[in-house]
């Protein structure tokens, strides 16, 4: 059986880390593996690991087998931790573009291997494991912090709470899956979120929100009331797009049970180009998926005409949406295929099982 210890530390994202968080527990639950949560030794804590995840990993059949083990969730291909890359055996990146990681010195890319698809999720097992385990390390991470007054002290702390609140609000992960058998709306669905240059970093928010922006018009153009969506109502899309703005749902709960139910969805890159936590969602509700180049490398391939349909502009997106609309076989086919890929290798179990396993062959 594989032994797999997690360490916590208080400035881990709950939010990026929340489907390994919750691959672990659930594998712990069905005895597959053993898990143990540990807090992170303060000489390996660096302020830039917000989104890694760090494991030791061992296999009791085999003592002299063990690995340690990071998980990098961030968006950036170009940037990588390199502390916790130093002090691994395996480092598995959520943005994996190999140009990106060739050009890292000393052979350290070497380490890396594609982690895959990445979305927020938990189970009631998992956020009853970090309700138990996480709050403690916050609170003992926080007490230094009364030297430097009450205020200062309540301020770091409630901000730390919110950010593991937004975890526990997160959606069940059984909420997100919808099987091909089930019934979906023959319309398609895009519901773009708007950036503000504030908010993207080194990213083009210029490119970013212009082909969002074409593709909205587009396929409200092409197919009016078969098109669903629109801008998510954020206060930049509100100011300079009003006539765009969603009339569907936007909150995540609401979002994911309304957008799950639809036959087609586009996805944009994410920022950095990333794979946005739409595609995994899609899969999990066996979508049929339209999107634009995927840059990114992932653990297992996406393949082209099976899993999903590319496009470079509106037009093509907007002649494969029509296709799909009419071809109801081809689109059955495709949700098929992706529900297949979804328990394969993004249902959170599977994802981390196949981690544990890679990391210890």
């Amino acid at each position: 059986m594989f032994k797999a210890v997690c360490y916590l530390h208080e400035t881990l994202d709950p939010y990026h880390a929340s489907t390994a968080i919750t691959g672990l527990v659930s594998l712990a639950q069905a005895n597959k593996i053993t898990l143990e949560f540990r807090e992170l030794p303060s000489c390996e804590y660096e302020q830039d690991q917000a989104a890694v995840v760090q494991l030791d990993l061992s296999h009791r059949g085999r003592p002299g087998l063990c690995r340690r083990v990071a998980i990098d969730l961030f968006d950036r291909s170009d940037y990588v931790v390199m502390g916790a890359l130093s002090r691994s055996d395996v480092y598995w990146k959520r943005s994996f573009h190999p140009p990106d990681i060739a050009a890292l010195p000393g052979g350290l890319g070497t380490r890396i291997r594609p982690f895959g698809l990445n979305y927020a999720t938990r189970t009631l097992q998992s956020t009853a494991a970090i309700a138990v385990r996480a709050i403690p390390i916050l609170l003992r991470s926080c007490a230094p912090l009364q030297k430097g007054g009450p205020r200062r002290f309540r301020g770091v702390l409630r901000d730390r709470f919110h950010e593991w609140k937004t975890f526990f609000q997160l959606p069940i992960q059984d909420f997100y899956e919808w099987p091909p058998a089930a019934e979906v709306e023959p319309v398609v669905f895009f519901q773009p979120r708007l950036w503000d240059a504030s908010e993207a970093g080194p990213d083009s928010i210029a490119e970013v929100n212009r082909t969002r922006l074409e593709l909205v018009l587009a396929l409200k153009r092409a197919f009016g009331s078969r098109f669903h969506g629109g801008l998510v109502p954020t206060p930049y899309a509100r100011k300079y797009h009003p006539e765009l703005i969603t009339t569907a749902p936007h909150r995540r709960q609401e979002y994911i049970a309304y957008s799950k139910r639809r036959l087609v969805t586009v996805c944009t890159r994410g920022l950095h180009h990333s794979m946005p936590f739409k595609v995994a969602e899609a899969l999990a509700s066996s979508k049929v998926i339209l999107t634009e180049p995927l840059r990114n490398q992932l653990s297992q391939p996406l393949l082209s005409d099976e899993h999903w349909l590319e496009f470079r502009n509106p037009d093509e997106c907007v002649a494969q949406c029509a296709m799909l609309l009419r071809d109801t076989a081809r689109a059955k086919r495709m949700r098929e295929s992706t529900w297949q890929y979804y328990q394969a290798h993004v249902r959170p179990d599977a994802h981390m099982l196949g981690v544990i396993s890679e990391s210890l062959s």
